[in-house]
């Protein structure tokens, strides 16, 4: 079958799945065993390999076990190397204690936090926190860029359809989530990366009962906000 008008390519079949072919790619060839008769050969070459093969950094979604394989390998890289787990709420709450060490100086002298930090010394600073926050934004940019997967809309249909289309609500309800989240991670001394990825794979006990509390607390806030009605945007 051509798949222009031209006849540049033709529809060929793998299994259940159709692909693009071109023309040049195919060849006519005697059938070794009929000799009056000629068959068609596709001459799968390293270009139709590449046409007919998805380039990963353009893809949409990747395969969850291979995401979670990498995370994995990630999180043995940082504790090889720097000796630090994977965490990213830390490095917020970092920023905020230096922004107010530098309007109130040596805020040790009548701050508990910053005392307890000083003498367990680990005074707020930019670390590696900041180098996996600022990598976590590059690489969302690079992947919807490459992708193409970038949406326009500011609110997304299932908030539509339950709170109505108002942005400055939809963005104040983001902002004071985030807030709300913020404090929780920092309340738990740590977040869904610090918990729920270095410190499981430690088998840190506290780092369990989070991630299956944070799950569950995701899941009733889900079905209080949008119901059992709302799966069709899902």
């Amino acid at each position: 079958m051509c798949l222009s008008q031209t006849c540049e390519f033709i529809a060929t079949g793998l299994g259940d799945k159709l692909f693009a072919v071109p023309m040049h790619a195919i060849k006519l060839q005697t059938n070794p065993d009929h000799k009056d008769k000629v068959i068609l050969v596709m001459d799968v070459s390293k270009e139709q390999r590449r046409i007919t093969m998805k380039n990963p950094l353009t893809m949409k979604s990747w395969s969850p076990y291979v995401v979670g394989i990498g995370i994995g390998v990630l999180s043995w890289f940082a504790f090889g190397v720097a000796n630090n787990p994977l965490g990213i709420s830390t490095a917020f709450e970092h920023s905020a204690a230096l922004a107010e060490k530098a309007v109130v100086p040596q805020p040790e002298q009548f701050n508990e936090y910053f005392a307890q930090k000083a003498e367990a010394g680990k005074s707020p600073k930019i670390g590696l926190g900041w180098m996996l926050v600022t990598g976590v934004f590059v690489g969302a940019f690079l992947s919807s860029w490459l992708s193409g997967d970038r949406s326009t809309e500011s609110i997304p249909a299932m908030w539509r359809e339950r709170f109505g289309g108002s942005v400055p609500l939809r963005l104040a309800a983001a902002f004071f989530a985030g807030a709300l989240m913020m404090f929780g991670a920092r309340l738990a001394d740590g977040c869904t990366s610090g918990h729920g990825i270095s410190g499981s794979l430690q088998l840190a006990v506290s780092s369990w009962v989070f991630t299956a509390m944070f799950f569950a607390a995701a899941t009733v806030t889900a079905l209080a906000l949008y119901g059992r009605t709302e799966t069709s945007h899902v």
